[in-house]
């Protein structure tokens, strides 16, 4: 871990307890784009497919717990690095980077844009408007462009690795959430 904190230091990472974390999303990320890439539609890519996903899925839910954390904190110093960040966790958890700041931070803990209207209210909030309504479009652009791609490409290990598979863990984190804050009035922290 010391190695990969000394070069993730030099990339402008600021917190040391963040390697791990990264080193998985981007190893989870390397491997979705090495199955994408290989994959052949027989049966033993397929099983080797289906295999692979159950650990994936564990890296990917990681992922879901982590954005919570990177909404408050961003990872490094650099808005580059934030940017590659953001695009694998988009596709590990299919929510664009930008939608979860406007929907944990500034909904759920400033209580400011309605639920659910992230473009809609990107550019009336005048603190937030500039960086994050750009942030949100450029994330949203890379997150679509990923899965268009993908499912060009080769769309059955797309739609296992960067459709379904997220999707579970989007569910998964809604569902925790929703545990985690159940019984709170829309005021409360």
């Amino acid at each position: 871990l010391n190695v990969g904190f000394l070069m993730l230091n030099r990339l402008g990472l600021k917190h040391r307890e963040d390697t791990l974390h990264i080193s998985i999303f981007t190893v989870t990320f390397i491997a979705d784009l090495l199955l994408i890439g290989l994959y052949q539609p027989t049966v033993l890519w397929t099983i080797f497919l289906l295999l692979s996903s159950f650990v994936l899925l564990y890296c990917k839910g990681h992922a879901g717990a982590f954005n919570h954390h990177y909404q408050h904190n961003e990872a490094f110093e650099g808005m580059g690095m934030n940017h590659i960040l953001h695009s694998m966790l988009a596709v590990h958890t299919f929510v664009p980077y930008g939608h979860w700041v406007y929907q944990h931070n500034l909904d759920h803990h400033a209580n400011t844009i309605p639920h659910y209207s992230v473009f809609k209210n990107l550019f009336k909030l005048k603190d937030y408007s500039k960086r994050y309504a750009f942030d949100t479009i450029l994330a949203t652009l890379i997150f679509v462009t990923f899965l268009a791609v993908g499912f060009l490409f080769n769309p059955i290990p797309t739609f296992v690795l960067w459709f379904t598979l997220p999707l579970i863990v989007f569910f998964s984190t809604v569902s925790e959430t929703y545990i985690h804050h159940a019984g709170l009035y829309e005021n409360e922290s």
